[in-house]
Parts: C-alpha cells; structure tokens; sequence
C-alpha cells in the first residue's frame, strides 16, 4: 500500500528509491501497529569516523528493549559547511510510546557513548529537522490523516533530495530491512 504522496514535491529534485523505501517501511509498521510515532532528527557527529550504522544499531536495541519495535531510515548529506551529517527517520510502535523525545534523549545517549563524552554534558549534536518545526508524526491505520501524509510526504521529500548528496562516498541510504 502506497502511503505517501511524491507530488509533495519541494524544490528538490528527489532520489525516488529513498522515497519508496520510506513508504515501504511505513506500510510495513502500519500492517504490524495501529499507530505509529514517527520522529525526524540529524545526527552532526564531531568526528568523521562515526559508524553511523553501529549507532542506529545501538539505538534501534535501545528501543527494541522498550518495546517500541523500531523501524529506521538514514540519509548521509554533505552540509553548507562541509561537514557530513545524517537525516535519520524512525518509525516507532505508537501504542507503546506517543511522543519521540524520549527516542531523541536516547539517540542523545548513544552519540555521546559512541563518541567517549561525559554522560552528563549537554550535547549538542543531536537536532531536530530545522525544516518546519514539526519533527513527529502520529499515523493511525484506521484514520489516516491526509494533512498528516501531506507534511510527512514533504519531510520525507527533504531528505530524499539529491542536493548536498552528490559528494558522498558509499550508500545513498541505510534503513531496516523490508519483509516480504
């Protein structure tokens, strides 16, 4: 089932496979819960060398062990600065957890684990979308919003674009596993 709609179209041109795989993971958590919690965020590691898969893995095993059955997206841009970060999507069971921050404070631990910094500084390096101000989602199965796939289309539509993603050694994209 096609959830989201690609003529949500930015001022992007868009990688279409990092849109269909979104949609794809998003039906998938919706065949399994009834609501989802999606949240958006970027990871700005200090240090070049992040694994970002090694922190997804961490992090998705944070939330398996809530319950929250996590299902997760991650696009690798080049910033206006030169630096690389990570648009990351998460897909969460939304009978289990209704808001994402308790999802952000754990990314928040993972990053300063991965990175050795004091557990109790505040990081900074863990943001919300600054595009838009809305940065988590409630999807419902039996009640789907249209001006909620409307914004999570547009959302979605950011971090598929293909600007600032033309310099990026290796996978255009990392996310979970679609079940057939």
């Amino acid at each position: 089932m096609k959830l989201l709609n690609p003529n949500e179209q930015m001022k992007y041109s868009m990688n279409n496979k990092i849109f269909e795989r979104a949609d794809a993971l998003l039906s998938q958590a919706l065949d399994k819960h009834s609501q989802l919690t999606i949240t958006r965020f970027e990871v700005h590691p200090v240090k070049e060398d992040i694994n970002i898969m090694r922190f997804n893995q961490r992090l998705v095993e944070m939330e398996k062990r809530k319950g929250n059955d996590p299902l997760y997206m991650t696009v690798p841009e080049i910033g206006e600065s030169g630096n690389i970060h990570f648009h990351e999507l998460f897909i969460l069971n939304g009978n289990k957890t209704r808001h994402g921050w308790s999802l952000l404070q754990d990314a928040k631990r993972v990053l300063k684990n991965m990175l050795g910094d004091d557990p109790d500084q505040k990081c900074g390096k863990i943001h919300l979308s600054k595009y838009d101000s809305q940065y988590e989602f409630i999807l419902r199965r039996n009640a789907i919003d249209k001006e909620t796939i409307s914004e999570l289309s547009k959302k979605i539509n950011y971090i598929a674009k293909l600007e600032q993603k033309d310099k990026i050694k290796g996978k255009s994209f990392y996310s979970s596993q679609i079940k057939k």
